[in-house]
């Protein structure tokens, strides 16, 4: 008897990991996107919607998104240009008032890359505004 309901719960147990299993396969989301995600949220909490009211919230927004990224590129060599472009953009910061006209089109276009690149992660975070 026990038997037969130790081997019923199992033919009952296993179908339900199988499905469980294939469903997370077909949501197509990977550690690299996940992560990809994380640091889009942070990009833009930063760069479009600022959330931080002190120098060291702004360091902590910028070191998440840094770390997420780079988390990112190591799961998945696909977000190594998300991870560029976004230290990239990070390497400005406090200095833009003295950029020339080619670095700040370069800084634009790092930008760009990003929000397009986020927007294949699944994350839109919209246009940079002034």
């Amino acid at each position: 008897m026990i038997r037969t309901m130790i081997c019923s719960r199992l033919v009952a147990v296993v179908p339900l990991a199988i499905v469980a299993a294939t469903l997370a396969a077909c949501s197509g989301e990977s550690p690299g996107q996940a992560a990809a995600q994380g640091a889009c949220q942070a990009y833009a909490s930063f760069n479009r919607h600022s959330v931080a009211t002190t120098a060291a919230q702004a360091d902590a927004v910028v070191a998440t998104a840094r770390a997420d990224a780079d988390h990112a590129a190591t799961a998945d060599p696909a977000w190594a240009n998300l991870q560029r472009d976004m230290t990239y953009v990070f390497s400005w910061r406090g200095s833009l008032d003295t950029a020339t006209a080619s670095q700040m089109d370069a800084y634009f276009a790092a930008d760009r890359r990003v929000q397009a690149d986020c927007g294949s992660a699944g994350e839109d975070i919209g246009p940079l505004r002034p």
